[in-house]
């Protein structure tokens, strides 16, 4: 399972870059007069050390001369690939490791919090990152495809979740924030860079540190096919396994497909109108599509399953967003709570010239009033105020109206821009938080919030600030002065 002589091995082999190495970390401890500074860099370090010690390690695999030597020598194969990665690991965690303990001291941090950082997260979420690494750069047949698949699944959980975003963006009216952290466990690179942001926090990173073991237990298994069971004759030739080209173009493929569609069909009615608008976009997302493949085959390639494929996908992409919209974003848009007496509300208004509103205010501001804005400010962040029953039916119904709105007339509802509502509403520990254009409020719906005694409705004109009390008349709040 390990080899030491092979290890020594290792160490004498690289001995050039380990004193490298070495002597950028002392540098940067001795030269960094800011220990934040110098945290920040060793976490550089790290990162180029968990990225570049797998290709200069492992790179004998995809040599074909140089694999023949390497798998022949009196080692088995199991003790290559864990001693390999033992010496990445070290390489990697050690110099990041004494930083983050003489950071932790300089910073008087509990000597508990500092041992459970680096033994622990830190640790873990160093060793997922090397073999993560090791692994898509052992998925490949040759170096340049291994640099490339690294780069391409490094980057795939933040293309997912640029395509959730567009989605949300686009087919789902109202949602501010959705939990996507979720993503960020796919990521041995988003979770290193994680904990290192989070170190000196009163709890380290233990879910972090749970699915790195997860990940490398995973890696481990995918390893074993990949290096202790691999044929020699993989060495330099085409990477064609499934996870490695097909599978990463056309997850891409689909992803930006989806991205596409989300960012620009959403305000379409016609879907001939859509694709002759932006035909040109599908058409240049078609070229790199083809020019993938020519990296792929090392040489110009085409077939009809190319086109075939890609008009499949974009077909599906478009039924997508379509049921999207139809749907109402597959009903994320109104899975809040209804009619949510404990949520925040608040509403922002300009009071439109010529209405009942604006007449009636007018009529208390008396002469010498140019403008009146309305704001609403009802229950509280907490979520520990009750608001009153027809309260929370107006706000509802100014939301649902407000839906409504955005999947029949996109156009409509981006341009009534004169009043909008913010919800914040708790579930538990958690707070979501929603952001509508709405239509003005009727005379009659601003009477009954006024009645509500955990809701505010508050006038804004030249002359100052007024309150709207239970009877609906306004009560001096502030005076403008000159």
């Amino acid at each position: 399972m390990f080899s030491k002589e092979y290890f020594i091995y290792l160490l004498k082999s690289k001995k050039y870059l380990l004193l490298f190495i070495g002597l950028i970390t002392i540098l940067n401890l001795l030269g960094n007069k800011e220990s934040s500074l110098s945290m920040i860099t060793s976490c550089l370090i790290a990162l180029v050390s968990a990225y570049g010690m797998p290709l200069i390690v492992f790179y004998f695999v995809h040599d074909k001369k140089a694999v023949d030597t390497f798998f022949s020598i009196p080692v088995s194969r199991k003790a290559l690939l864990y001693s390999s990665l033992l010496f990445c690991i070290v390489c990697t965690a050690v110099p990041y490791l004494i930083s983050a303990v003489v950071f932790g001291l300089s910073k008087s941090f509990d000597v508990l919090l500092i041992l459970s950082y680096v033994l622990i997260v830190t640790l873990m979420t160093i060793c997922a990152l090397v073999i993560f690494n090791t692994m898509i750069y052992l998925l490949a047949n040759n170096a340049i495809d291994g640099v490339i698949m690294l780069g391409a699944y490094t980057v795939l959980p933040l293309s997912v979740l640029i395509c959730i975003n567009s989605f949300l963006l686009s087919f789902v009216c109202g949602v501010i924030d959705i939990p996507l952290e979720f993503l960020g466990y796919c990521s041995p690179l988003y979770m290193f860079v994680s904990a290192a942001l989070k170190y000196g926090d009163k709890m380290p990173d233990f879910i972090s540190a749970i699915f790195s073991l997860l990940i490398s237990v995973a890696g481990l298994f995918v390893l074993k096919k990949q290096f202790v069971e691999r044929e020699v004759e993989r060495a330099s030739t085409t990477s064609d396994g499934f996870f490695t080209y097909p599978f990463i173009i056309a997850v891409y493929v689909m992803l930006s497909l989806i991205s596409i569609a989300s960012f620009f069909s959403y305000q379409y009615s016609s879907l001939f109108k859509y694709l002759s608008d932006y035909f040109f976009v599908y058409l240049l997302l078609f070229a790199v599509f083809v020019a993938a493949h020519f990296i792929y085959r090392r040489k110009l390639y085409f077939d009809y399953r190319l086109p075939t494929y890609f008009i499949v996908a974009m077909v599906l992409s478009l039924v997508f967003a379509f049921a999207a919209r139809g749907s109402r974003g597959f009903g994320i848009s109104e899975s809040y709570t209804k009619n949510d007496r404990h949520a925040y509300y608040t509403i922002n208004e300009w009071c439109e010239y010529n209405t009942e509103t604006y007449r009636y205010l007018n009529e208390q501001l008396g002469s010498g009033v140019t403008y009146i804005s309305i704001y609403i400010d009802a229950g509280n962040e907490n979520g520990n105020i009750e608001l009153e029953e027809e309260s929370a039916a107006i706000f509802d119904k100014l939301r649902e109206e407000a839906i409504s709105l955005y999947y029949s007339d996109y156009e409509a509802y981006h341009e009534s821009d004169i009043s909008n509502m913010n919800v914040s509403s708790k579930n538990g520990s958690r707070t979501s938080n929603y952001f509508y254009q709405i239509r003005s409020l009727t005379l009659d719906e601003l009477k009954t919030l006024a009645r509500d005694k955990n809701c505010y409705v508050i006038i804004n004109c030249d002359l100052g600030d007024y309150v709207m009390d239970a009877n609906g008349q306004l009560q001096v709040r502030n005076v403008y002065v000159g």
